[in-house]
């Protein structure tokens, strides 16, 4: 996919969307240098979508400072874009500043709900985990099980929703979450986090009856 990008950026070197398309790979593929530098190149016509992209090659790249200026650019152009508000939101969990990061994850929330938007992967899993640092456990709950009802397959939500509820004191209820998410995630990989996480909570029973879960 690289290779082909590469040679439309030959034939029209000042093309935003196959820039932002290079860069991206490029950012997955962590060449820094290389992804910024295409980024920019779509900052004329196309610059909230530059921006956030920029906002989260420095996210990546540990530059904090940078990674909040590009978000901010991108909000700057528009309040409402979700992914400028998410990158921002990890610059203050990064920086333990949890309430502002919630309050930027709820903006996103909100957007999304407001404009019917799709559910986004991850925004109720971080939201849940912001609101477990602000001590409200109850809310970080209802978070957590709202990321499992989106994407089933992210297997951390799932684990987070059974400590929520197992560091209450509710086992039951923390088996019950583990044995749904092992059925809706057949493997090992769930298996073993559902095993973690019930080691964590001192819960030696509940291993022994997951064991037996097909």
């Amino acid at each position: 996919a690289l290779d082909a990008l590469e040679e439309q950026m030959r034939r029209s070197p000042g093309n935003a969307q196959v820039a932002l398309s290079m860069a991206t790979i490029l950012l997955e593929l962590k060449r820094f240098d290389d992804a910024r530098k295409h980024a920019e190149i779509a900052l004329a016509s196309a610059p909230a979508f530059a921006s956030e992209l920029l906002a989260q090659i420095a996210l990546s790249e540990g530059n904090l400072t940078e990674a909040e200026r590009q978000a901010n650019a991108g909000l700057a152009l528009d309040p409402r874009r979700v992914q400028s508000l998410m990158v921002l939101s990890q610059v203050r969990d990064r920086q333990g500043r949890f309430d502002e990061e919630l309050a930027l994850l709820d903006r996103s929330l909100s957007t999304v709900q407001t404009y019917r938007l799709p559910a986004i992967r991850e925004l109720q899993f971080r939201r849940g985990q912001a609101l477990l640092q602000l001590r409200r456990a109850g809310e970080a709950e209802a978070a957590f099980r709202a990321e499992t009802e989106s994407f089933a397959d992210n297997l951390d939500a799932w684990a987070s929703l059974a400590l929520v509820m197992g560091t209450q004191g509710r086992k039951l209820d923390a088996r019950a979450v583990l044995e749904a998410a092992m059925k809706r995630n057949p493997g090992s990989s769930m298996r073993e986090l559902a095993v973690e996480s019930l080691h964590m909570m001192g819960d030696a029973e509940g291993i022994r009856l997951l064991s037996g879960v097909r």
